[in-house]
């Protein structure tokens, strides 16, 4: 039986070392483009080592290969972080930056903000629009 106290101290300590890292790069570089990379870097880094084996994480791209007749084979926009399965469907393509991955592998997806407050003007101007 696993103790839960050991997970909750293995899980706290991963977070704590996530924080730091991204204090450590907000203090580094003002350039948004690179810390957003960076950002998205460490939290990649931070769910490879807590997910199990079987799941994989990439940024790139997410097809439904039987609907992509219809909408002449597009793929959605670039993705930050995808989690998915390979062994559901292998990935379509992978490349040096971005996969393109079925969606039938697909388990989530996320979009790394490091700035909650300013994403959040913008999506309010959207959906003024």
């Amino acid at each position: 039986m696993l103790d839960t106290t050991l997970l909750f101290k293995s899980l706290e300590s991963q977070v704590n070392k996530m924080i730091t890292e991204l204090e450590l790069v907000g203090t580094l570089t003002d350039n948004p483009g690179e810390k957003g990379r960076e950002n998205e870097g460490i939290l990649k880094h931070c769910l490879e080592t807590m997910l199990p084996k079987n799941w994989e994480i990439a940024s790139g791209f997410v097809v439904n290969p039987q609907t992509s007749l219809e909408n002449d084979g597009k793929a959605t926009e670039q993705t930050d972080i995808m989690i998915y399965n390979s062994q559901a469907a292998p990935p379509i393509f992978t490349g040096y930056q971005n996969n393109i991955i079925p969606i039938h592998s697909l388990a989530c997806t996320i979009e790394v903000k490091t700035r909650l407050k300013i994403y959040m003007k913008k999506l309010e101007r959207k959906i003024k629009v």
